[in-house]
């Protein structure tokens, strides 16, 4: 449960799952605010350890009137193995102002700092308190496939623009790979055969209790990847933002869950 000043704004019934939620319009401007987390794990809950409190990171966001919402990328024609494949993104930016806006949209991709593409969309008129959805779709070279034991990324980085002002900015590690499963030949991830060598892992980290730590995160998955694990079923729940980081960066396939019970009055 979130309030503000005492006022209860929402209600999340899933302590694993991320969320955000949108507090400007209940702030104080010329007086002090409190922000108040209550949560509330009554028992029984889970199968296993989970720990209490708030055990995964709350963050406040400041942001301009204009920002992304959020930002989803999608690549295509992969598996082609042509010298092009192409990229799309979908960005939702929110204009909160009460006029128009025209801004720009720009989108670098870089590989080990180096950039190898921008694209930009100019003069993009955003109405007053609506939401806007930017597609941008191009080509792009042939790009070093994310594997297992080869975890190249990519950075993408999203800017919204306007007057050669930056007013918001994202930045995604994005791996390119492409699966597919058969009965036939099993698994392939790029086209070859893997075998997923996977562990059960849930979120808490032992002694140091239910804590979502990122050194802890990254021993844990160090010590797989030197037993020769490649992959982690997620039990029973998504998982944090810091293991997927990792995961991706130390290469690790990740199989998340949302949960495994619930209760039907």
């Amino acid at each position: 449960e979130i309030y503000l000043n005492g006022k209860k704004l929402c209600d999340h019934h899933h302590g694993y799952a991320p969320f955000k939620i949108d507090i400007s319009d209940y702030l104080y401007f010329d007086r002090e605010n409190i922000l108040a987390v209550k949560t509330d794990n009554p028992v029984p809950t889970s199968r296993w350890y989970t720990g209490s409190g708030i055990f995964r990171d709350v963050e406040l966001i400041l942001t301009d009137d204009t920002f992304f919402e959020n930002i989803k990328i999608s690549d295509f024609n992969l598996e082609k193995r042509e010298d092009e494949i192409s990229l799309e993104i979908r960005a939702s930016i929110s204009n909160k102002s009460q006029k128009e806006e025209i801004v720009n949209v720009i989108h670098n991709i870089y590989y080990k700092d180096k950039l190898i593409k921008n694209y930009e969309k100019r003069n993009l008129i955003l109405n007053p308190v609506e939401n806007t959805e930017i597609i941008s779709k191009f080509p792009i070279k042939y790009p070093i496939l994310w594997h297992p034991d080869r975890p190249n990324l990519y950075k993408i980085e999203s800017i919204i623009e306007k007057n050669y002002q930056i007013l918001d900015k994202i930045t995604t590690d994005y791996g390119f790979r492409y699966l597919e499963a058969s009965c036939n030949t099993g698994l392939k991830l790029n086209n070859k055969p893997i075998k997923l060598k996977a562990v059960c892992l849930h979120h808490d980290q032992g002694s140091l209790g239910a804590r979502d730590y990122y050194r802890s995160i990254l021993r844990q998955v160090l010590i797989m990847k030197d037993m020769g694990a490649n992959a982690i079923r997620v039990t029973h729940n998504p998982a944090s933002k810091n293991l997927i980081d990792i995961a991706n960066k130390y290469g690790i396939l990740l199989i998340e869950e949302i949960f495994d019970g619930w209760i039907m009055d």
